[in-house]
This record gives structure tokens, C-alpha cells and sequence, in this order.
């Protein structure tokens, strides 16, 4: 079975984590990146994403690629947050069984007490969705049903005051764009030959476009808070947002296709060390006198961290590769023709 390596995907990988690193900082701007950030990967994950004819190898992966690293993660940054606790003299040992409750129920407060999975909520979600996608990926009425249920869902919810950080429900405004990027790879082969035949003029005006939107989205919408299951203030305009900052991203992935680079493997292969450990750097550069560069400071800062996680990746692919769900075996997750 011969797979084709796309490095454009790549691309998109790495530019969407620095955009997900940059998000977390809280930059000037910060409404456009939320956008399209978070849709971004899981658009990028159900293009990825293929039925399993055998059930178990299904959850077989689904353990050592997702959940296994989830666990592992979390428990790392639960005891990073323990030794805060000890250092600032607020530790409490009930909160240890407490948090772990909490991880198991998707809950991923933002606060010490609450606990929880923390950004760890994306890999939660994921595998819900791929879930979803394994059961009904091939059953065309049920995945309008479940796409129909998880909009009405979220407009339930947002019509609520209370907001709740639950992986669960942040899978209403996830499993569409999922069920997009599944979409996307059914009909690929028919927009490379049509972007084959668009002039690079044109790829660049498809992408300068797409940005245009992306930033008509965000000045009217808002920054919709995925990670708790918010949209802004229009779901619909939230969609376009997501789709535009998608195309956009994928744009420039396929223009930079031809220019493959070490560092931008590493960054691609090893998104979920990066998803998973990155505020312990961010903590870290909250420490660090800025200014120096302006309204540009945390954009700076994000490519920075993001190029200190190169290192880091390698280490974890030589001595951790569980954490990396043994994607070092393969590079990582590849689109295959032969499994459409």
C-alpha cells in the first residue's frame, strides 16, 4: 500500500501550532487567531482521518495515539501544577483525587482548583470525534443527524449564561469542522488539479482573500471561545471564520509545498508535545520583561517557543515515544488513496 507524504500538511500543522501558541499569549489581535486556530486542526484531523474495518485496531489506536499520550500528559502537567501549588504554599492533597475526576469527566477548568485536562481538552474531544467518525463515517443520513444535533447543541448552550469547560460539549462546534476535513479528503484530488491550473497570482488572491474574511469574521464575531463551546455572537458567522482561516492556512501550505524544511517535520510530528506542554513555557516567558518589541512581542515570543520545542520533540521521540502515541514509527499520521 504506497502512501503519499503531503508536505503542505506539514506546513499547516506548524503554522496552525504557532497560531495555537500565539493564541494562548493573549496578543493584540488575539479575535482573528481564535478564528481559525482551533477549527484549523480539527479540520486538519478529519482529513486524516480513515474507517478502520476492524473495531479493535480501531480503539487499539485510538488508545496509543490519543489517549495513552492524554493520560501521560496530563499527569505531567498536574505535577508541574502540584509543585506551583508547594512553592506558593497552597497545596492541598484532596485536590489530587479531585483533578483526576475531573480529567476523566473532560472537565478542563482554567483555574488550579478546578483542575481538570487542561489544553489537554483538545486530544478529550478528538477522540470523540473520532469515535463518532468511526461508527458513522460511511452512514450519510447519521452524520447530518449528529452535525444538525451538535449545532442545535451549541446554540442551546450559548444561549445559556453559565459557561462550562467540558471537553464533551465543546465536541458541538468540533465534530463539524471534523466532519469537513473527512469531506475535504474525498474531494482533494479534484482541488489539487483545480489549484494545478490556477496561477500562482490566483493562489495568492484565493489566500488574500480568505485572510480578508477571516478578519471581516473576527471584527464582527469576535473571538468565539472554542474551548468552551462558545461561537461569538453568530454561529453562522463563526463557520465562515473557521472555513476562511482553514483555506487560508492551506493556501500558503500549498504555495510553500516545494520548500521542505527539518524543522518544520519536527514541529508537524510532534504537535501533541507541543499542545500538551507549552504553558510551562508560556509560564515561563510571563516571567520575562517585555515591550522591547512592541505590539509584536508575544508573536515573537511564539515562534520562539515554538522553535525551543524542537529540541524537545526529538528528546521525547528517543526516550518518550509513547507520549508521542508512537507516531515516530511512522513519521505521523499520512493520508492514504487507498483508504478512502
Amino acid at each position: 500500500m504506497i502512501k503519499e507524504h503531503y508536505y503542505w500538511l506539514d506546513w499547516m500543522k506548524a503554522i496552525g501550532m504557532y497560531f495555537i501558541v500565539a493564541g494562548h499569549l493573549e496578543p493584540v489581535g488575539l479575535e482573528y487567531i481564535y478564528v481559525f486556530s482551533v477549527p484549523l486542526f480539527f479540520c486538519i484531523s478529519g482529513f486524516l482521518a480513515k474507517k478502520e474495518i476492524n473495531s479493535t485496531v480501531f480503539w487499539q489506536k485510538i488508545w496509543n495515539n490519543l489517549i495513552l499520550p492524554c493520560i501521560l500528559i496530563s499527569a505531567i502537567m498536574h505535577g508541574f501544577d502540584i509543585m506551583l501549588d508547594v512553592v506558593h504554599g497552597v497545596f492541598s492533597p484532596w485536590l489530587i483525587p479531585y483533578r483526576i475526576f475531573n480529567s476523566l469527566l473532560g472537565v478542563h477548568g482554567l483555574n488550579t482548583e478546578a483542575g481538570g485536562l487542561g489544553l489537554c481538552w483538545f486530544i478529550y474531544t478528538l477522540v470523540i470525534c473520532k469515535i463518532f467518525y468511526q461508527y458513522t463515517c460511511d452512514k450519510k443520513y447519521l452524520n447530518w443527524f449528529l452535525v444538525l444535533f451538535s449545532i442545535c447543541v451549541a446554540l442551546y448552550y450559548n444561549m445559556q449564561s453559565e459557561t462550562i469547560y467540558n471537553s464533551i460539549l465543546n465536541v458541538s462546534l468540533a465534530y463539524p469542522f471534523y466532519l469537513l476535513g473527512g469531506g475535504c479528503k474525498v474531494l482533494y484530488d479534484r482541488f489539487q488539479n483545480f489549484l494545478k491550473n490556477v496561477s500562482i497570482a490566483g493562489c495568492w488572491a484565493i489566500l488574500a482573500s480568505s485572510i480578508i474574511v477571516v478578519f471581516v469574521v473576527g471584527r464582527i464575531n469576535g473571538a468565539p471561545w472554542m474551548f468552551e463551546a462558545h461561537y461569538g455572537k453568530n454561529i453562522i458567522l463563526f463557520f465562515i471564520g473557521g472555513i476562511s482561516g482553514t483555506v487560508s492556512i492551506f493556501m500558503f501550505s500549498f504555495l510553500m509545498n516545494s520548500f521542505q524544511t527539518t524543522v518544520v517535520d519536527i514541529i508537524s510530528r510532534g504537535t501533541i508535545v507541543i499542545l500538551g506542554f507549552q504553558l510551562i513555557l508560556i509560564q515561563l516567558y510571563y516571567h520575562v520583561p517585555k515591550g522591547w518589541l512592541g505590539a509584536i512581542d508575544d508573536y515573537f515570543a511564539a515562534f520562539i517557543i515554538l522553535l525551543l520545542f524542537v529540541p524537545i520533540i526529538l528528546f521525547t521521540e528517543r526516550f518518550f515515544p509513547v507520549i508521542l502515541g508512537s507516531r515516530v514509527l511512522h513519521r505521523h499520521e499520512e493520508f492514504t488513496h487507498n483508504n478512502k
